[in-house]
């Protein structure tokens, strides 16, 4: 009977000790790390495979961001704060590494340019917050991966990205919503259904150019996002304008 106990016991401990714990408070920044995490071990046999392997990654990588819309609430390391000035524009610039519990060249990293006008700089409350962190702290923040006009992902170019057996650029573009010394506030079903619909307005848009829809059926559209505008508080307008300007900053790159 002991042991059979003590068997027990051994089991339990060896099974627990293989569970790896998670380390990230976000499920969605968990998995999404997890998800590139593992194909950066991915190898290829030649140039051929690496192709396939390459396609099949970004399909699976949009399937992924597009699912969710944008990442909410992760946390990670602020680094290279910086800005360029311009003549009415500035371009506030720092880099967000989800992935904050190493620090190697196999970190993902996203690559935030923020546009404001220097009219606005005292009432931009992202450059405002911004301006207040030191390199290296950690923040919670909302965004999104940035695409190019024909829904690709527009990656920041990696110094040795195609010189390993990789398959993985880890380094992303990414546009800004929202950033916090604290977790940010839970949102409301109203407020995200409006975040949705912002999205999806650039889906319809794009039908439409292609002359997959009518007027009609882009009004509509339009119109249901002006009807959800008009319900919210002035820092979710806000936050909606700042998502609105960088989806059509992405639908116009090329």
């Amino acid at each position: 009977m002991k042991n059979a106990l003590l068997l027990f016991f051994v089991v339990v401990l060896v099974s627990c000790d293989k569970k790896e714990p998670k380390k990230y408070e976000n499920e969605i920044q968990q998995n999404f790390i997890d998800f590139v995490k593992s194909w950066q071990l991915v190898t290829y046999k030649n140039e051929l495979e690496q192709d396939e392997l390459k396609k099949d990654y970004e399909s699976k990588l949009l399937q992924k961001i597009d699912s969710v819309y944008f990442f909410e609430n992760w946390k990670g390391k602020i680094s290279d704060i910086s800005k360029k000035e311009f003549d009415e524009t500035v371009y506030l610039e720092f880099k967000l590494k989800p992935d904050y519990y190493k620090d190697n060249f196999d970190n993902i990293e996203f690559q935030c340019s923020y546009i404001i006008s220097k009219s606005n700089i005292a009432n931009d409350s992202i450059y405002q917050i911004v301006k207040t962190f030191e390199n290296n702290e950690l923040v919670y923040f909302d965004g999104f991966i940035s695409k190019n006009y024909d829904g690709t992902i527009n990656y920041l170019k990696k110094s040795n990205y195609g010189l390993r057996e990789e398959i993985v650029n880890n380094w992303f573009n990414f546009n800004i919503l929202e950033i916090s010394k604290t977790s940010l506030p839970t949102k409301s079903g109203e407020f995200k259904k409006g975040i949705r619909l912002f999205f999806d307005n650039m889906i319809v848009l794009e039908k439409f150019r292609a002359g997959e829809i009518s007027e009609k059926q882009l009004s509509k559209q339009v119109f249901n996002s002006k009807k959800t505008w008009d319900k919210l508080p002035k820092n979710e307008i806000d936050y909606l304008s700042r998502l609105n300007i960088q989806l059509q900053r992405d639908y116009l790159r090329e």
